[in-house]
C-alpha cells in the first residue's frame, strides 16, 4: 500500500557585490559605456515593467519562458523546470504547480537558459551594472531580460542580431521605450562579447579578497564561498564551485520487469535516440540505473518514460534507497517525500508488498508523486491534505548565512519527528 499525505522563499533585490580590483569586467567607462540613464529615466526607476503586467502562462517563445521564469523565481521562489504546453491540457485540468506551460520544442531551450543566467547570474550583474543607472531600481522583469540577453551574447556567443529579438521581447512585456533601452544597454554588451571578457581567466588579487574574487568570478555569493575556503582550501573550493557550475547529469531508474533491465533497456535506446545522446550503464547501481550526460528530453519524450518504465532520479538518491534496503512487508516513512523519486525505488524493492507513508509540506507537489505511483501500478492511493547547488541554481541566490542555523533546526526537528514513529531498532535515514 502506498500512502501520500502532506504535512516562501525568499527573494533579494539585485545588489551588486563589491569585486576586487583585478576582477574581469568594465573598469574605466569610456564615453560609449556610460550608463543609458538619460535615454529612459522611469524605466531605470523600475516602472516600465511590473510584474502584473507580465503574462503568467502560455508564452509564445523559450526566450519569453525564461524571462517570466527568472521573475517568477526572483518574485516568488518557483523552481526552475518549466513544464510542456501538454501537462497543462491533460483532463482539461492546469498544472498543480502552476507553472509556465510551452511547446515541448521550446522547454528544453526554456529550462536551459533559466538555469544558466542563475548559474552566471552574479557575473553578469557585475558586467552589466556600469551601464544601468540604478540597476536595483529595476523592476525584475526587466533585469531578467537584460541577464538573458547579456547571457547569450557573453556565453553563448550569439550574433548580436539576437538584440533586435530581445528588443521585441521587451516591447512586448512592457512598450515601445522599454525596447529602447533593452537595446542600448545589450549594445554596450556586445562590445564586452568582442572583447571576449566572459572567456579571459581568472587572475587572483593579493590585495583583494579571494572569497569575493572567486565568487564573482563563479558565480556564488561571497559569504559561501569563504565557509567553503574556511573548510575545504581554496583548491578543493574552486573544484566545488566549477562543479556546481557544470551542466548536471542525470540518473534514470529503470522499473522492475522491463525486459532485459537496464543493460536491455540500454541497447534499445542506442537504436532508437539521437547520436548526440549519451547515455550509458550506472557505475554505482548497474542493477537499477542508467546514467546520462547528454539528452535527457530526448530520453524524456521516449513512449518508455511516459508508459513509467524508467523515472529521473540522481543515483546518489538511488544510493540513499539502497543503503536503506527496504524490504517486502515493510512499513516505511518517507517524511520529506516529493517530487517522490526515493519513495518509488523503495515500493518497487518491496515489490509491492507492505506500505509506504510520503509525507511533504507541499500537497500540490505529492499530486505529482500520486501520479508517478499510478504508472508504476502502485494502489490504495489516498490524496494528500495540507500538513541541493547544481541542480538548484536558484537556492544559491535564496539562501542567506542566517538560513544555516534555521535548515540545521529545521533537520532536527524533522529527524525527532521521524524518530517518534519508527520502532525500536528500526533505521532512521536522512539524506544528504
Amino acid at each position: 500500500m502506498f500512502i501520500p499525505a502532506s504535512l516562501s522563499h525568499t527573494s533579494a533585490a539585485f545588489k551588486p557585490q563589491p569585486a576586487g580590483p583585478s576582477l574581469q569586467g568594465p573598469r574605466r567607462l569610456s564615453s560609449a559605456q556610460r550608463p543609458v540613464k538619460e535615454l529612459l529615466p522611469q524605466i531605470t526607476s523600475g516602472e516600465a515593467v511590473q510584474t502584473s503586467k507580465l503574462p503568467r502562462k502560455n508564452p509564445k517563445s523559450a526566450r519569453e519562458a525564461a524571462v517570466l521564469q527568472l521573475e517568477r523565481i526572483s518574485s516568488q521562489g518557483t523552481y526552475i523546470h518549466i513544464g510542456k504546453r501538454a501537462d497543462v491540457t491533460e483532463a482539461g485540468k492546469p498544472p498543480v504547480n502552476g507553472r509556465l506551460e510551452v511547446d515541448a520544442r521550446a522547454q528544453k531551450s526554456a529550462t536551459g537558459l533559466v538555469a544558466g543566467v542563475l548559474k552566471s547570474q552574479r557575473r553578469l550583474d557585475h558586467l552589466l551594472s556600469p551601464f544601468l543607472a540604478k540597476p536595483e531600481g529595476l523592476a525584475p522583469g526587466l533585469l531578467n531580460l537584460l541577464r538573458l540577453g547579456a547571457y547569450e551574447l557573453l556565453v553563448f556567443n550569439k550574433p548580436g542580431r539576437i538584440v533586435n529579438e530581445y528588443v521585441q521581447l521587451a516591447k512586448q512585456l512592457s512598450h515601445s521605450r522599454a525596447g529602447g533601452f533593452v537595446n542600448a544597454v545589450l549594445r554596450k554588451v556586445t562590445q564586452l562579447q568582442e572583447a571576449q571578457v566572459w572567456q579571459q581567466p581568472l587572475q587572483l588579487d593579493a590585495a583583494a579578497s579571494l572569497s569575493d574574487q572567486l565568487g564573482l568570478y563563479y558565480s556564488h555569493p561571497s559569504w559561501m564561498v569563504q565557509r567553503w575556503l574556511q573548510q575545504f582550501g581554496q583548491v578543493e573550493t574552486i573544484d566545488l564551485l566549477c562543479a556546481n557550475n557544470r551542466l548536471p547529469e542525470y540518473g534514470i531508474r529503470v522499473s522492475p520487469g522491463v525486459e532485459g533491465g537496464p543493460q536491455g533497456l540500454l541497447e534499445d535506446l542506442q537504436v532508437r535516440l539521437p547520436a548526440e545522446v549519451e547515455v550509458s550503464a550506472s557505475e554505482y547501481l548497474p542493477d537499477y540505473f542508467l546514467h546520462t550526460v547528454r539528452g535527457l528530453q530526448d530520453m524524456i519524450s521516449m513512449p518508455q518514460f511516459k508508459a513509467g518504465q524508467m523515472q529521473v532520479m540522481s543515483e546518489s538518491a538511488g544510493m540513499v534507497v539502497r543503503l536503506l534496503d527496504p524490504q517486502p512487508g515493510e512499513r516505511i516513512l518517507d517524511a520529506c517525500a516529493a517530487p517522490g523519486s526515493k519513495t518509488l525505488f523503495a515500493a518497487s524493492l518491496m515489490q509491492g508488498k507492505g506500505q509506504i507513508v510520503a509525507l511533504d509540506s507541499k500537497a500540490a507537489r505529492l499530486k505529482l508523486l500520486e501520479s508517478a505511483a499510478r504508472k508504476q501500478g502502485l494502489s490504495s492511493m489516498i490524496h494528500p491534505v495540507a500538513c541541493t547547488l547544481a541542480k538548484r541554481a536558484d537556492l544559491r541566490w535564496q539562501r542567506l548565512p542566517d538560513d544555516l542555523s534555521d535548515l540545521c533546526t529545521l533537520q532536527a526537528t524533522l529527524l525527532d519527528a521521524a524518530a517518534a514513529l519508527v520502532r525500536m531498532r528500526a533505521v532512521l535515514q536522512r539524506e544528504q
